[in-house]
């Protein structure tokens, strides 16, 4: 029987009006920085002014695209004002139906037409003292004193009695305006108590902290278990509770751990509703699985939605995890990834080719991702690659792509972003990484479970909600990799392609060579060295790093048909050798919101020295990233290795092999003696040609 947790809370449609100048887009910006971790959306509008045109952020037309928009039925709803033609787009309402609250900046006069729709709609009025109007519209300076006398005249209406209405007054700080936004937003989905942030940790665990005679006590069922439910707007977690006065609470108050709203990515001035536990009606559907059985799309569904929403205790879902590792057929792998998909957010390109790369991962260095993305964006492909930060390595993608741009764009900027400029690379955190994610990371090894089969679902789920129709995926294979053998190997990647076309994705998972570093800079900072020389064709550049960069944009660029069987390296090598490459990058950072300067190595290093004459034979992959990683990368993204040899390399002794640079956290002499203990390069001596 399926679960009544197979179905989400329908979302809300909040409609914002008010004025021009009254700062409605400055709000609604700031609230999508602020609850981005929400199902909380902007509505972008379509407006027939051109993008640069300044004022809010919209979807630029003409007049005659416009009406396209409207012939389709691309438009949930259009109206004209000051000359423009201005409307929203038709995917609010399944937008709504998976649960987001959708904000939209409306004119009044459309909001009964919505209403009429039968779509759950709110209203915020923003407004502000004529005074405080009338000086923002002139310093804006897109009006007449005439056209703003007219404004300022046409501010009286009569409200909508049928529907939940706040009145957000913002004429004081923007701080100010921006909580009590929030606070609107909140209170339509009765969210009354407030919160405070705890400078606690307890992992992936969510915990919060309540006072002894809090009433929210007596809503503890289970005193040796202590827990609550909160709700975030229209979002359910269940925290584990520490009760106690030895923190400064009031007692109407709930204090949730730092470490829980980093988990969260909740705004701390989000208000919530505290409520006893419901049950957690996957529990039956895990058991089952437990036992043997077989579930469905809609039933994997409401097992991960209970263990997101922490309704599942760590040893009921520790031992899911080892049901899925030890009894998943392959059909079941299909829905196990579609049912994951669900929860992340989803975005519909309308295109038959939409092409993205993925990797294992494991090797130091290896950032050929930074490479292939403005490569295959500049020839016209759409590449919108959203990448994880390092878990045990020493960077990963979004987080050596952070040092040129912001990375922390929701699923909406995503979207613009490469509508705009092909593509884009950035952190999956806001648009599909959850905490089913987190805990799955956390147990696979402790508990030694077979992961090849979560690493798909995990992998092509999050593919499948972005809309790719095209990825190729690198599997390094060495000892000291994930993939340690090379039959491993080829069952990850017939696991890949398989499932893969049973979700429509065409998946090439390519087997790579995992034993030695791929470039020279292992940590963010020395691998966007890297990639700058690459992309700007420095003879100083990693050839091994160029050379795989370009082996995984061929592919890419045969599989999509832009580039004829066996042309597709010449074809990336061009564009690279071009400039269009490295142009494509400078805008894909600018859209994404470019850094100004990259930061330079730490400046204290250590140098690690050949001890004989002889040729470096083989590398620790595993041991280089652990010494960057002691070094303080990623977490310093100064710290990490500079690579001066490759493997063949013949060195005499007292050469340099690699440097270490790290930061004021490590002590020199501890530092030293971690690295000269072991320092992963082995040279074989007496093969040196370079020995007198």
């Amino acid at each position: 029987m399926m679960s009544n947790q197979t179905a989400q809370p329908e979302g809300m449609l909040v409609l914002v009006v008010g004025p021009s100048g009254v700062g409605k887009d400055t709000l609604i910006d700031l609230a999508m920085q602020r609850l981005h971790a929400h199902l909380v959306s902007r509505a972008m509008r379509i407006v027939s002014r051109p993008a640069d045109a300044g004022g809010e952020d919209h979807i630029a037309v003409t007049e005659s695209e416009f009406v396209q928009w409207q012939e389709s039925g691309r438009l949930l709803i259009s109206w004209q004002a000051h000359g423009l033609c201005y409307g929203l787009q038709a995917d609010i309402r399944d937008r709504i139906k998976r649960g987001e609250t959708v904000i939209a900046n409306v004119s009044r006069k459309v909001i009964g037409d919505l209403v009429g729709m039968g779509l759950p709609v709110s209203l915020i009025e923003i407004t502000a003292s004529k005074e405080v109007l009338k000086q923002r519209l002139i310093e804006r300076g897109r009006e007449s004193m005439e056209q703003i006398q007219r404004r300022l005249s046409s501010l009286e209406w009569d409200i909508p009695q049928d529907i939940p209405f706040v009145r957000v007054v913002n004429d004081k700080t923007l701080e100010h305006g921006i909580n009590r936004f929030i606070d609107a937003l909140s209170s339509f989905w009765g969210n009354e108590t407030k919160t405070r942030t705890l400078e606690m940790t307890a992992g992936y665990r969510l915990a919060c902290v309540i006072q002894p005679d809090s009433p929210f006590a007596r809503m503890i069922a289970d005193p040796e278990n202590p827990r609550l439910e909160l709700t975030f707007m229209n979002q359910h977690r269940v925290f584990d509770v520490i009760i106690s006065d030895a923190v400064a609470l009031k007692t109407d108050q709930v204090g949730i751990l730092a470490s829980s709203y980093a988990v969260l990515g909740f705004d701390h001035k989000v208000k919530v509703t505290v409520s006893e536990p419901s049950y957690p009606q996957g529990l039956a559907l895990l058991k089952q699985k437990i036992k043997g059985q077989s579930l469905t799309e809609d039933e994997y569904f409401a097992v991960i939605s209970d263990i997101n929403e922490n309704r599942i205790s760590e040893g009921a879902a520790c031992a899911f995890l080892t049901a899925l590792s030890n009894d998943l057929s392959d059909a079941e792998l299909s829905d196990l990834t579609r049912a994951r998909s669900r929860f992340s957010s989803v975005i519909n390109w309308n295109l038959p080719v939409v092409v993205d790369k993925h990797s294992m991962g494991g090797l130091p260095g290896s950032r050929v991702s930074l490479i292939i993305i403005p490569i295959i964006a500049a020839l016209g492909l759409k590449i919108p690659k959203a990448s994880s930060k390092a878990i045990t390595s020493p960077a990963g993608t979004a987080d050596t792509m952070a040092l040129f741009a912001d990375v922390d764009l929701s699923a909406r900027q995503v979207q613009k972003v490469v509508d705009e400029h092909n593509g884009c690379v950035v952190w999956n955190g806001r648009i599909s990484h959850t905490l089913f994610d987190d805990f799955t990371n956390a147990m696979i090894r402790p508990l030694d479970l077979d992961s090849a089969k979560m690493s798909v679902a995990s992998i092509l789920s999050k593919k499948l909600a972005a809309g790719i129709t095209h990825l190729v995926i690198d599997l390094p294979v060495g000892p000291n990799v994930k993939l340690k053998t090379m039959a491993e190997a080829e069952r990850l990647k017939g696991l890949f392609e398989s499932v893969g076309a049973a979700l429509g994705i065409e998946v090439d998972a390519i087997l790579t060579d995992g034993n030695h570093p791929v470039g020279r800079g292992v940590g963010p900072a020395l691998e966007a060295r890297d990639i700058i020389e690459v992309l700007n064709n420095k003879k100083t550049a990693p050839k091994d790093l160029r050379d795989k960069a370009l082996l995984f944009a061929g592919r890419l660029l045969e599989m999509s048909g832009k580039a004829a069987p066996g042309q597709g390296q010449a074809l990336a090598l061009e564009t690279l050798k071009s400039g269009a490459a490295a142009r494509k990058f400078l805008e894909i950072c600018r859209a994404q919101g470019k850094r100004k300067v990259l930061p330079a190595p730490e400046d204290r290093y250590i140098d690690v020295l050949a001890d004989v004459d002889g040729e470096v034979d083989a590398f620790d992959v595993w041991r280089i990233n652990s010494i960057a990683r002691y070094a303080g990368a990623p977490a310093n993204p100064r710290a990490g290795i500079e690579l001066h040899v490759e493997l063949g390399s013949q060195v005499q002794k007292g050469d340099l092999l690699f440097r270490v640079y790290f930061g004021q956290v490590r002590d020199a002499k501890e530092m030293a003696d971690d690295v000269y203990r072991y320092s992963g390069v082995s040279v074989h001596p007496g093969r040196s040609q370079l020995a007198s």
